[in-house]
């Protein structure tokens, strides 16, 4: 049986409506999972939300609320969405606590921070003294700069090099993981650029792999991911493999 990925969807509040851009769900479905849509529900609902999921995707998207983060918001702070930013939180934990394997992605990786009390900085200029260019002009699927991976990290042991490049496309970034997790990777400037959980599988990346699909980084970072959630069954509450 394929096994069931979640995805975290934004709100078109134009066209009063959820959204969630195609190359999220061509990347489960390449990989071998079948993607399912969680629009924002209540924090009660959220184990009903994930019971059926075997791993879960916590997509990009816009700044998170800073209420939501206890900081009062600097004038670099872009759209939020209140909703959209609890569900997240709420879900990112319940992940967390079930051992429910997880990967977050640019804005997902943000929230997997925050979700373990780590910290973000509102505006990487804002604390950086000689920042990258990280939004890059460029097309999503050309790559931005060059990321550094920590040794004995389970990153590193995914990709099995020491760099490579990424794509780039955020203005916020984590300062600190939160007690659950460790950086795994940094951009030339020391920007966080990837964290991972000290057991279980739970990765955040800042980049988006979903628009490098073929490259070979995204394929053994998915690989990975799937690898973990098809050792996670939901049905039986047999949690996936810790791996220290």
């Amino acid at each position: 049986m394929k096994p069931l990925i979640g995805l975290t969807v934004t709100e078109d509040t134009q066209n009063d409506c959820y959204r969630l851009h195609l190359d999220y769900c061509r990347l489960i479905r390449r990989f071998g999972g079948i993607p399912v849509l969680l629009p924002p529900v209540s924090a009660q609902d959220i184990p009903s939300q994930a019971a059926p999921l075997s791993g879960i995707l916590l997509t990009g998207g816009g700044d998170l609320h800073p209420a939501l983060l206890g900081v009062l918001p600097s004038p670099s702070w872009g759209e939020t969405n209140l909703a959209l930013d609890r569900h997240a939180l709420f879900l990112a934990r319940f992940t967390l606590k079930n051992n429910i394997p997880v990967l977050g992605i640019c804005r997902g990786m943000q929230v997997l921070a925050a979700a373990a009390g780590g910290t973000l900085a509102s505006d990487i200029a804002e604390v950086f003294s000689s920042p990258l260019c990280h939004v890059q002009k460029s097309s999503r699927k050309e790559t931005c700069h060059p990321v550094f991976l920590r040794p004995h990290t389970k990153l590193h042991s995914i990709i099995g090099r020491n760099s490579f490049w990424v794509n780039s496309f955020h203005h916020q970034a984590v300062l600190s993981c939160g007690s659950c997790f460790r950086a795994a990777a940094y951009a030339p400037d020391g920007v966080l650029e990837a964290l991972e959980k000290k057991t279980g599988f739970a990765l955040g990346v800042q980049w988006h792999p979903e628009r490098m699909a073929g490259r070979l980084e995204t394929r053994q970072l998915l690989a990975a991911f799937f690898t973990a959630a098809r050792r996670y069954d939901p049905f039986s509450g047999k949690k996936a493999t810790p791996h220290h």
